[in-house]
């Protein structure tokens, strides 16, 4: 029996659940009626969990009930000046117009100035996106649809299919974006992302790299957004976004949800080697701390010895995950800094299947724990500061269900056993993954 097959398991446990709906107002626009319609025929919602926005920059969540009829947007308005006025204050006054009275009446243009969005007119450098893809063609080509809508002057967008196993990747591509002369299609036979996403640098034309996944929307804004976030002096080298839920329509959608997820909040932040804003117990080694791989950009001037990814780590290879915390630990112990900017949105497909959330859990505690184990077997001082974090991290999280962040997340003990089993596993998996690497380099020299 494969290792997956024993860890997805059979069933779910009988949780209660109501889908939710998903949704997103603008407040300098006039606000919709909130509805609990579906869109797919099915039962109505009884919940909305909408994501409040003021000139493009995300305020924070507010949940309504739907369960009763459309909320009419007066109704709407209250609960959200009652929930986020504080934040919806704090973004005004940076933009310098004040207070606007007990309940928010916007007066302003959506294009109007906005401090929190760091618009940088001056400087629009070629951006490449790289997108990797393993034979989902129609989740490919809604992510570019919408890449191809970004409100970004110059980019160019390369699409690697990932160890192929038909031409249906390839065909899309040629019927539907063949005139586009910014958009490149690229095959690596290497199954593994971090092959794949090497192989996007190599061909990759920009100085700035963008990635993001096939089962990813970006926002319009979200390539502007990402941009923003670097400096001229070229001390940040990496940059993150805001990824949140496209639809919460199944119990394991829901639970991921809970588990924490991409979202690392509405505020930017700024991570340094000697600077924790996060508060977590194990920086700058902390999982995820630093935003996802799929919504990030990489400055490759900040890369002196070359931007490329560990095939040794990632999904796709023995050690199923963490390449792109690998490049986030580079950045930060090599002197450079990372910045979290919430504009830059993307909107993930978690995954419905009970079964791939139990795989899922498993192989990011794994691929943690590999991620740790590279950086103690090179370097002395890593692991001897890892040992000394270790007691601290287990009391606060292995044992009582918390995140590093202190937030408790209410997952079933099945999940957090399957977590605390892959963080056991990732050991033995990061040996079997540089053992298979070794192989691989014998069987091509010979």
């Amino acid at each position: 029996m494969s290792l997956r097959a024993l860890v997805s398991g059979v069933g779910e446990p009988n949780l209660p659940f109501f889908a939710v709906r998903t949704f997103e107002v603008e407040l300098s626009e006039p606000l919709p009626a909130i509805t609990g319609e579906s869109a797919t025929g099915l039962a109505p919602y009884v919940s909305a969990r909408v994501l409040v926005r003021l000139h493009h920059h995300p305020i924070g969540f507010v949940e309504v009930d739907v369960s009763g009829g459309p909320v009419a947007p007066a109704e709407s308005e209250q609960q959200i000046w009652a929930e986020l006025g504080p934040a919806i204050l704090t973004h005004l006054t940076a933009d310098g117009f004040g207070q606007t009275g007990a309940v928010y009446r916007p007066t302003f243009p959506i294009d109007a100035t906005c401090e929190l969005r760091g618009e940088r007119p001056d400087w629009n450098p070629l951006v490449s996106v790289v997108i990797c893809t393993l034979s989902r063609p129609r989740q490919l080509q809604n992510a570019l649809d919408a890449l191809l809508a970004l409100a970004y002057p110059n980019f160019e967008i390369i699409v690697v299919d990932n160890g192929p196993e038909d031409t249906s990747t390839a065909s899309m591509i040629r019927e539907h974006y063949s005139d586009l002369p910014n958009l490149r299609y690229e095959a690596e036979p290497l199954r593994g992302l971090s092959a794949a996403r090497n192989r996007g640098i190599e061909v990759a034309k920009g100085e700035i790299l963008a990635f993001t996944d096939d089962d990813i929307i970006v926002d319009r804004y979200w390539l502007s957004s990402l941009v923003s976030g670097f400096d001229v002096e070229g001390t940040i080298a990496c940059v993150t976004g805001l990824t949140l839920a496209s639809e919460l329509e199944s119990p394991a959608q829901s639970l991921f949800e809970q588990y924490g997820a991409f979202n690392k909040g509405y505020e930017s932040r700024l991570f340094k080697r000697d600077a924790n804003p996060a508060s977590t117990i194990l920086y700058p080694y902390t999982a995820g701390v630093f935003g996802g791989g799929g919504n990030s950009a990489l400055r490759l001037d900040c890369f002196p010895d070359g931007l490329r990814f560990d095939r040794r780590l990632g999904p796709g290879s023995m050690a199923f995950g963490a390449e792109d915390l690998d490049i986030f630990l580079q950045t930060i112990l090599g002197g450079k800094y990372i910045r979290y900017v919430p504009g830059a949105i993307a909107w993930h497909e978690h995954r419905r299947s009970y079964e791939d959330l139990r795989w899922q859990l498993f192989t990011y505690g794994a691929g943690f724990t590999a991620l740790l184990t590279k950086w103690s077997l090179g370097d002395f001082r890593i692991a001897l500061d890892l040992l000394r974090l270790a007691p601290r991290v287990i009391s606060s999280r292995l044992l009582a269900g918390k995140h590093e962040e202190g937030e408790s997340h209410r997952l079933p003990k099945e999940l957090r056993r399957l977590e605390l089993l892959g963080f056991l596993y990732g050991p033995i998996a990061y040996t079997r993954s540089v053992l298979r690497l070794r192989r691989l380099a014998t069987v091509g020299k010979t």
